[in-house]
C-alpha cells in the first residue's frame, strides 16, 4: 500500500478468508477505486448486497490483501481517512455484473494469492498486487455516452 498502514501500533488486518464465498453469492451492486491522496489508485471496492464491501489491494509487493467491511466504512489501513478517496468506476455497470460466476486465484510459487479473475456473466475482472496494484476488465459491455 503506498499510503500509511493506520494509527501507530495498529496492525494491517489479515486477508478476509470467506471473499470467495461473499462473491459467489450476492450479487454486486457497485464497483469503486480507492485511491490514495489525490490520484494514487490503491485498491479495488466492491460492494455487494447486504452492505458488505470488499477491499482488494496489495497487501505487500507481492500478496493480495482482501478486506471485509460494512457499510461504507474504509479498511483500517485506510488512514488518516481524509487522505483517501472512493470514486465510482465508469464502466462496467451494476446491471452488466450480478453475481459472480467465478473465482479464478493466482498464486505464487510460495502459494500466496497474488491475483484473481472474477467471472460475471457478462464480462470478467483481473486483479493483481504487486509494487503496483492493478485492474482490468474485459468483456462488459461499455456505458453509452452524452
Amino acid at each position: 500500500m503506498r499510503g500509511s498502514t493506520g494509527p501507530p501500533g495498529s496492525p494491517r488486518p489479515s486477508a478476509c478468508r470467506t471473499y470467495r464465498s461473499l462473491l459467489l453469492t450476492r450479487p454486486t451492486t457497485s464497483l469503486k477505486r480507492l485511491y490514495y491522496e489525490p490520484e494514487q489508485d490503491d485498491a479495488l471496492v466492491i460492494e455487494l448486497t447486504g452492505e458488505t464491501t470488499l477491499v482488494f489491494s496489495s497487501g505487500t509487493d507481492w500478496a493480495l490483501q482482501v478486506d471485509l467491511v460494512r457499510g461504507g466504512q474504509l479498511p483500517a489501513w485506510c488512514w488518516p481517512v481524509e487522505d483517501w478517496t472512493v470514486r465510482a468506476l465508469p464502466s462496467p455497470t451494476p446491471a452488466a455484473l450480478g453475481t459472480c460466476r467465478e473465482v479464478i486465484e493466482q498464486v505464487n510459487e510460495v502459494g500466496e494469492i497474488v491475483g484473481a479473475r472474477l467471472v460475471y456473466g457478462a464480462g470478467l475482472i483481473a486483479i493483481a498486487s504487486g509494487d503496483w496494484f492493478t485492474l482490468t476488465t474485459e468483456g462488459f459491455p461499455q456505458r453509452p455516452h452524452g
